[in-house]
C-alpha cells in the first residue's frame, strides 16, 4: 500500500492531494463596485432545483460581503487565468478587478471573460461550518465553453490540456499537450467593464 501511515498528515495536506477546479467568486457591493475572492471549495449540491455551494473562510477578506450578499456569480477559470488565480488570492484585496475583463451578471456580480464556465446564483442560506462559511445558492443562469480548465492540486495549479484516452476501459490521461485556446468570451450580454473596484491560489 503506497500510503504514508508513519505520521498524522493535515487535512489540508490531505486534501491538497485532491485536485479541484479553481474559480472567482464575486458580489457586489451596495454601491455596485464588485468584489471577489479564489476560491477552489466549490460543488454541485443538487440537479434540481440546481445548487451549488461554496466555502468562504471567516478570515477572508471580503467573508461578510458574502456572507450577508442576496446573490453571487462564479466563474471557473481557464487554463489560461493562472495569474487571474493568484491575483484574487492575494492582497491587496481593493482594485482586483483592475485591468480584467469583466460583464456583470443580471443579478449584478461580476463575471470573468475568457471562463470555462459561469453561473449566477441566488443565496437560498449560509450555514456554519466550523472556521467556514458555506453558501449555497440557486443557479439562475449559466453558460459553458469548450476550453480547457484550470486545476489545483498539490499546491500548483495546472491545467486539464490533457487528452482523455481509454486504455482497459480505464480513462487516463496522454502525454500530449495543447495551447489554451483563444476567442472569444461566453459571459452573458451586458455591459462589459473592467473599471477599478474592490473586490483569495485560494484566499478562502
Amino acid at each position: 500500500m503506497d500510503v504514508q501511515a508513519d505520521r498524522s498528515p493535515s487535512l489540508r495536506e490531505v486534501m491538497g492531494a485532491y485536485p479541484t477546479g479553481v474559480t472567482v467568486v464575486g458580489g457586489s457591493d451596495a454601491d455596485g463596485v464588485p468584489f471577489g475572492l479564489t476560491v477552489n471549495s466549490f460543488t454541485s449540491v443538487s440537479l434540481d432545483p440546481p445548487l451549488v455551494l461554496v466555502c468562504i473562510g471567516h478570515g477572508s477578506t471580503w467573508h461578510d460581503e458574502l456572507a450577508k450578499a442576496q446573490c453571487f456569480a462564479v466563474s471557473v477559470l481557464a487554463a489560461d487565468q493562472q495569474q487571474t488565480a493568484v491575483r484574487f488570492a492575494q492582497e491587496p484585496s481593493e482594485g482586483r478587478f483592475d485591468d480584467v475583463p469583466w460583464t456583470r451578471g443580471e443579478n449584478g456580480a461580476p463575471i470573468l471573460e475568457g471562463v470555462v464556465a459561469w453561473m449566477e446564483c441566488a443565496v437560498r442560506t449560509v450555514i456554519d461550518g466550523g472556521d467556514h462559511s458555506i453558501l449555497i445558492g440557486q443557479i439562475d443562469r449559466s453558460g459553458v465553453s469548450d476550453r480547457p480548465a484550470l486545476l489545483f492540486h498539490r499546491g500548483r495549479l495546472g491545467s486539464s490540456h490533457g487528452r482523455l484516452v481509454v486504455v482497459d476501459e480505464r480513462v487516463e490521461p496522454s502525454d500530449e499537450r495543447s495551447e489554451p485556446s483563444g476567442g472569444r468570451s461566453d459571459t452573458p450580454g451586458g455591459r462589459s467593464d473592467a473599471s477599478g473596484g474592490r473586490s483569495g491560489v485560494s484566499e478562502t
